[in-house]
């Protein structure tokens, strides 16, 4: 016989980490297999033939995510714009014109879905180039992301200072039942003397995932 477990209170008790969840989940678990659990089945009497295609996980991808707004921008080496050492060179990026500080979220890159009642796993990975040196070697700049669920972040990377990188994020967090828009935003160090015009900042080669178990 089969062992019936009590506890199945997950909507209302505000479950915040996975070893409630999976408490909790045990009773609807039971009930949907009918009182079946490894005890009363015997070895391999459940295969991948029996599964039903993504019975246990749903998934979801944002690729080829790059920043918004760029044009493509001359950089001034000099120390200043106007200086007689100069050297310009095409660049495409955002500048301090097209970027007035804060976190920015791209609304051409995102993932709204319906997901189930469990956890949700997410990644970020990119690449990213910063204009954050001056001809003296001075660092100015650094750039950030973050990852938002529903508006609210849920992890958020460090400030970046190279010149050229990458930014991986990586979190695991519980989700209800229903429909749930999953973003990235990023930000950057707002103006701080640089020539209005230099190209500043560019990220590309974006992925995101979001991977839904539902145990």
């Amino acid at each position: 016989m089969a062992f019936k477990w009590t506890e199945g209170d997950h909507v209302t008790s505000n479950i915040v980490d996975a070893t409630e969840q999976n408490a909790s989940f045990n009773n609807l678990k039971g009930e949907m297999n009918g009182g079946l659990d490894r005890e009363n089945l015997p070895n391999s009497s459940v295969s991948n033939d029996e599964l039903h295609q993504s019975a246990f996980v749903k998934y979801a991808v944002a690729a080829n995510m790059r920043a918004q707004a760029t044009s493509v921008l001359d950089l001034h080496w000099g120390d200043t714009a106007a200086g007689p050492n100069a050297f310009q060179q095409e660049y495409i990026a955002i500048d301090f014109n097209t970027y007035t500080g804060g976190w920015r979220t791209n609304p051409a890159y995102s993932i709204e879905s319906l997901f189930q009642e469990g956890m949700l796993h997410l990644e970020f990975n990119c690449w990213y180039w910063l204009s954050n040196h001056l001809a003296n070697g001075t660092i100015q700049g650094w750039c950030q992301f973050q990852i938002v669920v529903n508006g609210t972040p849920v992890v958020s990377g460090d400030k970046q200072y190279q010149n050229v990188g990458q930014s991986h994020l990586v979190v695991d967090i519980p989700i209800s039942t229903g429909q749930h828009k999953v973003e990235l935003r990023w930000r950057i160090k707002p103006w701080h003397g640089r020539d209005m015009t230099d190209p500043i900042f560019y990220y590309d080669g974006g992925q995101l995932l979001a991977l839904n178990r539902y145990r």
